[in-house]
Parts: structure tokens; sequence; C-alpha cells
């Protein structure tokens, strides 16, 4: 039946494929279409990658987040747990971008977040390929970036002014 149909077509990678189709189909906003699928899939699933080229190491890192256990087997505090999770997920991809493995960072923190926002430049800057090898950024880097910042306020500033302008303008017509 249809039932049959479904998984067939929609097995394997192309649950993906699915949860767009279902988005479509239903008109869900993309964060619920985003969010459903992402509870429907198993923390190991590395899916910025077909099946079959999931980079070993990025691989490794999603087995070894996926289950990890508290410290004390007797912890059962909810709160303990999330807090032993979170940090040990920050470690794990603090871990990954020092061994330059950033597949494998880039893997956890896209299906898990990255917890740290302290850890998030550093994540960013190798995931855009934008770091020294030590995860630095260069003098000329800084540079570029405090020019597109100034650049930015100015646009922004200017938007601003066209909007007011705007509004006044229609006020008085």
């Amino acid at each position: 039946g249809n039932v049959e149909r479904i998984a067939r077509r929609f097995g394997g990678d192309g649950v993906v494929e699915l949860w767009a189709s279902l988005g479509n189909k239903y008109s869900l906003p993309p964060p619920a279409a985003v969010s459903w699928l992402a509870n429907t899939l198993d923390p190991r699933t590395a899916v910025q990658w077909p099946k079959d080229d999931v980079p070993a190491g990025a691989q490794r890192a999603l087995d070894g987040v996926a289950t990890p256990s508290p410290p004390s087997s007797e912890d059962k505090d909810p709160l303990a747990v999330a807090a032993f999770r979170i940090h040990g997920l920050a470690d794990e991809i603090r871990a990954c971008l020092d061994a330059a493995d950033i597949e494998a960072a880039g893997s956890i923190a896209f299906r898990h977040g990255c917890p740290d926002p302290a850890l998030r430049p550093r994540l960013w800057r190798y995931l855009l390929n934008t770091a020294g090898k030590d995860g630095s950024v260069g003098e000329d880097d800084l540079a570029t970036l405090a020019q597109r910042r100034i650049a930015y306020r100015e646009l922004r500033a200017r938007m601003l002014q066209e909007e007011q302008a705007a509004r006044g303008g229609a006020r008085g017509a």
C-alpha cells in the first residue's frame, strides 16, 4: 500500500526529501519542518553528506557524542545530566578544532549545536575556512572585519533614514 511505497521512496537518505515534501504539502514553516526532521533522525546521522560519503572522522565524532554517560551513575538529576552533556559537546568540538578535524567539529555542531558561546567564533572561522592554522585571525582579517562593520553601520543608518522618510511621506499624502 501507500506506507510501503512511501518507505521505499523515502528510506535512508530520502528522509530529508520526505520532510521537505511534507512541509511543502502542508505549508509548514521551514523551522517546524527542520525541527521535525531533526527529531526523526538518529543523533549519529551526519546529514551534511550522503550516507556512503560520510568522512570517518565525522562519523566517529558523532558516535562519540551520541550516548555520553554522566560521570556518576547515581546522578539522576536532569539538570546535572544536561550540564554534563553540554560540557561534553563543547569539549568534543574543542578537541576536534585543536586536532584541525573540521569535518568532525562541523558534524557535531551541525547535529547538536555549539553550546559554548565563547567557542562559536573559533568554530565559525574554521567552518568558513578563514582561520589560521592555530585558529587565529590575522591582522589583515581584523582590518577587513573593522571596515565591514563600519560599512554595515553606515548602510543600516542610511536604510533607517530612508524608511523614516518613506513613512513621513506616506503620512503627508
